[in-house]
């Protein structure tokens, strides 16, 4: 893993990145002897998967919450939204 973010011509190599995180999740999971793992939380979920959401007041943040359920034998989280 690099420890530089940006790509050659300067801007951030998001994919990248999120290979990295989910690598790094994984790896933690595989320590904790984890198959899976449920993330609540915009925060938490954002950087497990990736997924962003428009800007919302924290005040209203928890009336749609959001789920993700990565497994270690996965490479892409699932990501459940409410409706």
């Amino acid at each position: 893993m690099s420890g530089c973010a940006a790509a050659a011509g300067g801007a951030p190599h998001l994919a990248r990145m999120r290979r990295e995180r989910g690598a790094r999740l994984r790896e933690a999971m595989a320590q904790a002897r984890l198959d899976a793992v449920l993330l609540l939380g915009r925060a938490n979920v954002q950087y497990a998967s990736g997924a962003a959401w428009r800007a919302s007041d924290a005040g209203h943040a928890h009336q749609q919450p959001t789920i993700a359920l990565v497994r270690a034998d996965e490479s892409q989280p699932h990501v459940f939204l409410a409706e």
